[in-house]
């Protein structure tokens, strides 16, 4: 009764005519995935493909028949969306029980919009083994424009090209340049060394030096999220760490990158800079036209990735939020306008283009502002510092995808039966909506180690339709991935990420009920 009542109230612009097709192909691109991460992170669809259908029906498209696991998770998302979903591969298609069915009679003539996690070439490839004959539309940037966006080289290149103060001073560098010899200093030591003067100039003319951080972020060109990133810095009782899947030390610095660079690949290299926030804003696309949204807030780990976002300035206690929002948001807004617009010219029929992207800014910290005005106004500091200092506001990368953030608000949009636009979008993301989300880590939730995955699926079942009989219609929580599971059982250790939402004026009420 409860999936049928939510299908009939589903209602969206595409539900009689197109048939959406999400497909999850971020390890598709990565050289930053080992063989064996790639093979994990390949196979988790569950993660956003249901979060890029927005139809009443719609397929899940994967290159290999998913795992009984993976199927299960698809069945928990279809419950609480009420939506029709099945699975095309190459080899077939099935419904979420894993039966074949006819992929003709599925489609019966609708037209496909086939909505990847990351527009590439790759995708291109597998709509033709999966979709042969078909017709389809693309959701994304064309591929060749979604490619070079996401190369962090040519990215950073084309800022610094077009937007020179905007990205901060970079090197494109190998593996094993990076590593050096252990006789020389490597261009990481120069870097230090470099950094080390300018903090001693800076602490000699009065500055507040004390607990500033010395050190790099390196970045694979091509890397997303928390794959490829690492923070290297000098220790402050001696020594170097590197922050990032692992956090290991070391007294020399060439020992360090033996064990955490891979020689062949290429690294993006910027001095780490002190930030205030690292705000992300994204960017709807509707036939080229641009509508940017809120800022969103990133939660982040030591290495800078993000492993939580929400609506920035959620809870009312959220004043510091608040308070950057209101110092911060109208001024990124019109600096991420000119950048979003240059790559919407760079397509060749712009008109035609359907997408969501985004740009990761950062704000760098009032001390860091201090040490720019220093060296922009001392001659000697201006000869020898001036590409170790940069302007408030600064660009990390741009990614051609929806983020964290705007794929689970638009699995909570389908969810709540509304349709995919800014205005709803806005209700969830902006200061002035009247709802808002959240994307926790699952491993606070401290769930019972021994619980079964169907176990671990009625809890969520439960949890939300607790939050619903309080009167909650716009409320929930959703268990957004599949956690790993380990001799059939799920293994919280490593967390798998949770969606709150819900009015913002009892968010807190909400969130007592889902973590219960």
């Amino acid at each position: 009764m409860y999936v049928q009542t939510r299908y009939d109230e589903l209602t969206t612009a595409y539900a009689q005519t197109t048939l959406d097709v999400g497909h999850h192909n971020v390890s598709d691109l990565l050289e930053s995935l080992t063989p064996t991460e790639r093979a994990n992170y390949g196979r988790k669809y569950d993660q956003r493909a249901p979060e890029q259908i927005s139809t009443d029906e719609g397929l899940i498209m994967t290159w290999e028949r998913p795992a009984t696991a993976t199927l299960k998770h698809m069945r928990y998302r279809t419950e609480l969306t009420g939506q029709k979903i099945h699975v095309v591969t190459p080899q077939g298609t099935f419904d979420l029980n894993g039966l074949p069915v006819s992929l003709k009679h599925l489609v019966g003539g609708r037209a496909l919009r086939v909505v990847p996690y990351f527009p590439s070439h790759g995708v291109e490839g597998l709509v033709d083994q999966c979709l042969p004959g078909v017709s389809t539309q693309r959701f994304g940037l064309p591929s060749h424009i979604a490619e070079i966006v996401k190369n962090k080289e040519q990215f950073h290149l084309m800022m610094r090209e077009y937007f020179p103060t905007l990205i901060p001073r970079f090197e494109v560098l190998t593996g094993d340049e990076l590593i050096g010899s252990g006789q020389d200093l490597s261009p990481i030591e120069i870097v230090m060394l470099q950094t080390s003067e300018l903090i001693g100039e800076a602490s000699a003319h009065g500055l507040n030096m004390k607990g500033y951080r010395n050190g790099v972020v390196l970045r694979k060109i091509l890397s997303d999220g928390g794959f490829g990133t690492l923070i290297v810095r000098q220790k402050l009782n001696g020594g170097y760490e590197v922050i990032g899947d692992q956090h290991l030390q070391d007294a020399s610095l060439y020992h360090l990158m033996l064990c955490v660079l891979n020689p062949n690949s290429q690294y993006l290299m910027t001095r780490l800079l002190e930030l205030d926030a690292s705000p992300g804003i994204s960017c709807i696309v509707e036939n080229g036209e641009l509508s940017p949204l809120p800022l969103n807030s990133q939660i982040q780990d030591e290495s800078g990735a993000a492993i939580g976002t929400k609506t920035l300035g959620l809870f009312a206690s959220d004043t510091a939020d608040i308070a950057f929002r209101e110092q911060h948001e109208d001024i990124i807004q019109a600096l991420a306008a000119p950048i979003f617009e240059h790559v919407l010219s760079m397509c060749p029929d712009r008109h035609t283009v359907n997408a969501m992207i985004n740009l990761d800014f950062m704000v760098t910290s009032e001390r860091e502002q201090k040490l720019y005005t220093l060296v922009k106004s001392t001659p000697y500091l201006q000869e020898h510092c001036w590409h170790l200092v940069s302007p408030r506001y600064q660009l990390a990368e741009m990614n051609p995808r929806m983020t964290n953030l705007t794929s689970a608000a638009n699995g909570v949009l389908t969810i709540l039966g509304i349709g995919h636009t800014l205005a709803n979008y806005r209700r969830l993301l902006a200061a002035d909506g009247d709802l808002g989300l959240v994307n926790y880590d699952s491993k606070i939730l401290n769930l019972p180690p021994g619980m079964s995955l169907d176990d671990v699926y009625a809890h969520f079942l439960n949890r939300q339709r607790c939050i619903e009989s309080r009167g909650y219609d716009e409320a929930g929580v959703i268990l957004r991935m599949m956690p790993k599971v380990v001799d059939g059982q799920p293994d919280w250790s490593r967390g798998a990420g949770i969606t709150l939402y819900g009015p913002k004026a009892h968010f807190a009420e909400i969130e007592r009920l889902a973590l219960g």
